[in-house]
């Protein structure tokens, strides 16, 4: 390499120095007051310089990206799920308490119900023929006026089964008069009681007071709805009885105990 190589290249360096003195990107004369200064000093210029370069401090760009934890959710769901939880359970609560009152009233109802008593009635116009039969609580007296021939009306409470007595006396019928003959009267004076007689159902039967007696099933249509009587002609030492239970065909089964028990406890006074 010659020497004007050499300047020439010398010259170029001088320049590029020169030049680079002149790009003053940091001005230092900015710290020279730091020179007897102390940290703390420094590190507030430095954190104001840092600003001026960044125009948002370390905390702000911290908190910018920082993770927001979510919001605490409401706890209005959960009181409004608690409210239908209590009224859930108060419910189930008031459903048990009616359930067991109302299982309880049908016992005790129907041991009420069951309990036997003893019912009196009398001959129309003749207080001197008196009689009385044995039931369950289930049954009371009803309006014999709707009858001209009843001496005592027995109606269930609910109004589904009944039990008529009619009397009649000896002397008014003639002394001579038997059993059968009664039997017989009473089927020809009811056209359509005949009509509605179980054949096979009449038969012979002594009550416990001794009385002779003959019983027999008969089904009546009346408005449309089918009746089965049980009627029971009784001879006692004064009077001829008729004792009739009756109550619709699809309760006879459940009736037909009660009328025989009636008619069994029967006894002229």
């Amino acid at each position: 390499m010659d020497s004007d190589t050499y300047t020439n290249e010398n010259e170029m360096c001088d320049e590029v120095k020169h030049e680079t003195s002149e790009k003053n990107f940091f001005d230092g004369s900015r710290y020279n007051s730091l020179v007897e200064s102390s940290f703390d000093d420094f590190e507030t210029e430095y954190n104001k310089f840092c600003s001026e370069i960044y125009k948002e401090s370390d905390e702000d760009i911290l908190n910018k990206y920082r993770y927001v934890a979510p919001a605490p959710t409401k706890k209005k769901r959960k009181k409004v799920s608690t409210i239908f939880l209590i009224l859930a359970i108060l419910g189930i609560v008031l459903t048990s308490v009616y359930s067991f009152v109302f299982v309880s009233n049908m016992i005790n109802n129907k041991y009420a119900n069951n309990k036997k008593i003893t019912i009196e009635g009398q001959k129309k116009e003749d207080v001197n023929t008196k009689f009385r039969l044995v039931t369950t609580k289930e049954w009371e007296k009803a309006d014999s006026s709707t009858n001209k021939d009843a001496s005592m009306i027995l109606s269930s409470k609910n109004r589904n089964k009944g039990f008529l007595v009619i009397c009649e006396g000896k002397s008014e019928l003639g002394e001579s008069v038997t059993l059968d003959d009664y039997f017989d009267a009473v089927k020809s004076e009811n056209a359509e009681l005949n009509k509605g007689i179980e054949e096979e159902s009449i038969k012979d039967v002594a009550l416990v007071n001794g009385y002779e007696a003959k019983q027999l099933l008969v089904n009546i249509n009346q408005n449309g709805e089918k009746y089965k009587y049980m009627i029971t002609l009784v001879e006692t030492n004064k009077s001829f009885y008729q004792l009739i239970g009756w109550t619709t065909v699809n309760l006879y089964a459940k009736s037909e105990k009660d009328f025989i028990e009636m008619t069994e406890s029967f006894n002229e006074l």
